[in-house]
């Protein structure tokens, strides 16, 4: 749902998250987003939650401007949910445009959107204090929450790790070359276009095929993370969000 009131709601630094829920996942996500966003305060979190529920809206009101009458429908908020929405959009934002938010860059948005999902799952069972009467549990609803939230949280990781290999002399670019010299063709591609998504989506695509039926997660990463150019541990943290994703 659009960001309203759920830092407000819902303490998202130090809210209590319970461990059973849908497989202590929601915990991990909001360790991992809390993690990225250390040192922030919740004023700070809000003001980033407005900013990313108001570019979304500035969005999709660009994209109805370029639909002539009558040549098609008008983009909604309802298309997409807001992981999509603001993937699409993140690229194109100045993020010093929110002074409220100093120094907030890619991983700590998508950090904020993935604790802003946390809570909207949590609502969805009835988790939330100042949810009086309680509302009828919505596993469905909660789960799909969820899946969005590790999404975020995801991309936070990644581009967190990218940002640190800028700040490192060398960038990001020449240090993946250094781990592997020689390299594959798909890894020279990569230093080509430098294109995380489309890399995130062939390492799935290639634990899914034949090749690695019948291996674990971490033994597969191994050979995968050699082939795309990225580390073990990113890998294996894109292969166990597509099997959360999928077990919905």
């Amino acid at each position: 749902m659009r960001y309203t009131t759920q830092f407000n709601d819902f303490d998202p630094l130090t809210g209590i998250i319970p461990s059973h829920l849908l497989g202590g996942h929601l915990r991990e996500i909001s360790d991992r987003a809390r993690s990225v966003l250390k040192g922030r305060t919740v004023k700070e979190l809000d003001s980033a939650a407005q900013f990313i529920d108001w570019v979304i809206d500035v969005h999709i009101e660009e994209l109805g401007d370029g639909v002539e009458s009558g040549d098609g429908e008008l983009p909604e908020r309802s298309d997409h949910h807001d992981v999509e929405w603001f993937k699409q959009c993140a690229g194109k934002l100045s993020f010093s445009n929110n002074k409220d938010f100093a120094n907030g860059n890619y991983n700590h948005y998508f950090a904020v959107l993935a604790l802003w999902l946390v809570i909207d799952a949590l609502t969805s069972v009835g988790s939330t204090p100042t949810q009086y009467p309680a509302p009828k549990p919505d596993l469905s609803e909660a789960t799909e929450y969820a899946i969005q939230a590790m999404e975020a949280i995801c991309i936070a990781d990644e581009w967190d790790i990218v940002s640190y290999w800028h700040r490192r002399s060398e960038g990001p670019i020449r240090a993946v070359k250094k781990q592997s010299e020689a390299g594959t063709k798909a890894a020279k591609t990569k230093h080509e276009k430098d294109n995380l998504y489309e890399w995130r989506k062939l390492a799935i695509e290639q634990y899914h095929s034949d090749k690695y039926k019948g291996w674990t997660i971490p033994d597969a990463a191994v050979p995968i993370a050699e082939a795309v150019g990225y580390s073990e541990h990113a890998v294996i943290r894109w292969l166990r969000a597509d099997k959360y994703k999928h077990k919905k």
